[in-house]
């Protein structure tokens, strides 16, 4: 008698990681698996081995998942060559694969170092130094003031809107020259959290921690379908470059970008 297990590790996995998807067939000793190509979409697979025991054969898949839509990994279906040269279709079922699509709270923004001090002996010494020159800095305002009482200048208010804001990021990113330096993922994480943090200030919600769908329903309450279709769209592109190392063209790079400039303007009434 025939019998099919599987089994993947991890069942949890981010977009672009790699997992194991081990199928175990138990068959008559004098039956054998007869090894075809599988067809894994929409995972990719990196890798295949055989094991062939007993009454057991093993098939070992690594396996890359992209596509948080499309969690399962498809029914695969197996030859079984018997033992009275007929053969006969095996059935390995679909199996559940959890794919989270956006960056953890953890990662870092905009790809910015954080530095930790190693030796709390000379951060304590640095402290002190720091004190004392802040003291003496404060004595000699104080005595300053005493002689000359200073003017307080107008108050100047920050009247740059959010699209203001957000043209100025991304020029500045635009200035970086990442997609020159062959620097992708830096790129599109940089465009991404300037897209979701205009829509954050401007309708007071929490993108920046959200994945692609939990963001596109939480927008969804603010924006019309077509604009959440456009928003949708640059968020999978930018996690297909970022994460499954797909690399666009010069002019894809440049529509992508306009793409965000364009959302951020007709979404300011522009």
């Amino acid at each position: 008698m025939t019998s099919v297990h599987s089994f993947a590790t991890p069942n949890r996995i981010a977009i672009g990681d790699t997992l194991t998807y081990v199928v175990t067939i138990t068959h008559d000793p004098l039956d054998h698996i007869k090894v075809t190509t599988q067809n894994f979409s929409p995972y990719e697979c990196l890798a295949t081995s055989v094991n062939v025991q007993a009454n057991t054969t093993i098939l070992t898949y690594t396996l890359q998942g992209f596509n948080p839509q499309e969690p399962y990994i498809p029914t695969q279906t197996l030859t079984l060559q018997t033992s009275g040269s007929g053969t006969k279709q095996v059935l390995v079922p679909p199996y559940f694969i959890e794919i989270k699509s956006a960056f953890s709270s953890t990662e870092d923004r905009l790809l910015q170092p954080s530095y930790q001090a190693d030796f709390w002996v000379s951060t304590w010494l640095l402290g002190l130094t720091a004190l004392g020159i802040a003291l003496v800095y404060l004595g000699y305002r104080w005595l300053k003031k005493r002689q000359n009482p200073p003017v307080s200048p107008p108050i100047q208010e920050n009247l740059e809107t959010p699209l203001e804001k957000a043209l100025r990021a991304l020029q500045a990113l635009q200035d970086q020259k990442f997609i020159e330096k062959g620097l992708l993922k830096e790129h599109y994480i940089g465009l991404t959290e300037i897209l979701k943090h205009y829509f954050e200030t401007r309708y007071e919600v929490s993108l920046l921690d959200q994945t692609t769908e939990e963001t596109l329903r939480l927008l969804g309450r603010f924006l019309q379908d077509q604009q959440c279709r456009r928003i949708q769209h640059v968020l999978m592109e930018s996690d297909l470059i970022k994460f499954a190392k797909w690399t666009p063209s010069l002019q894809e790079h440049e529509a992508l970008f306009n793409k965000v400039k364009d959302i951020l303007q007709k979404d300011a009434g522009l």
